[in-house]
């Protein structure tokens, strides 16, 4: 069953989604959000509520946009509109930031994020080139490679570097459906 999604979430769902999609998406969403919090106490020992709660949000968000970023309606809604498209890659700050809130090292953080923000803005600018998908699963496989190897990441923040690296860079700067368009 496909439903028009309020203009409200069009950024998160596009206009049209599937309701085993959403419901997919926030079920990734609170999973993976909810078993690093549980499984990983020392994620958080010691931090005020309001940063617990902030990061918890963003560990949320990553996660659900790891899977939103691969549905139909997200990829066409981000695809007719390409300054919505850099403007998603720009505000993606959430490593830095969770490195902030979790108190974890900030330089590795850092890197991770800037590595991925240039591959998606590479894959971005290559919408409509036909080697678009596979420029992109080589800057995610380097990305994996120096992420996992030299990232120097707890698990549970090591987790959430790889889902983001897999959300803005090769789940959201590619459109995946674009042959399915007839483009």
């Amino acid at each position: 069953m496909t439903l028009r999604v309020p203009a409200a979430l069009h950024d998160v769902f596009g206009e049209r989604q599937s309701l085993g999609e959403i419901a997919a998406v926030l079920g990734v969403g609170l999973a993976v959000a909810g078993t690093l919090f549980f499984a990983f106490p020392a994620l958080t020992a010691g931090l005020p509520w309001w940063r617990s709660l902030l990061a918890f949000l963003l560990c949320f968000d990553v996660a659900a946009g790891s899977v939103a970023n691969f549905t139909r309606g997200t990829n066409d809604y981000y695809a007719q509109r390409p300054r919505h498209r850099w403007i998603f890659i720009a505000v993606h700050v959430h490593l830095p930031a969770l490195a902030w809130l979790l108190s974890v090292d900030l330089l590795p953080a850092v890197a991770a994020w800037a590595y991925t923000i240039a591959g998606a803005a590479l894959v971005n600018a290559l919408h409509g080139h036909p080697r678009q998908t596979f420029v992109a699963a080589v800057l995610w496989v380097l990305g994996l490679t120096l992420v996992i190897g030299f990232g120097s990441f707890t698990p549970p923040f090591l987790i959430i570097a790889v889902l983001f690296l897999t959300k803005v860079l090769y789940g959201f700067a590619v459109d995946h459906y674009r042959n399915d368009r007839g483009i």
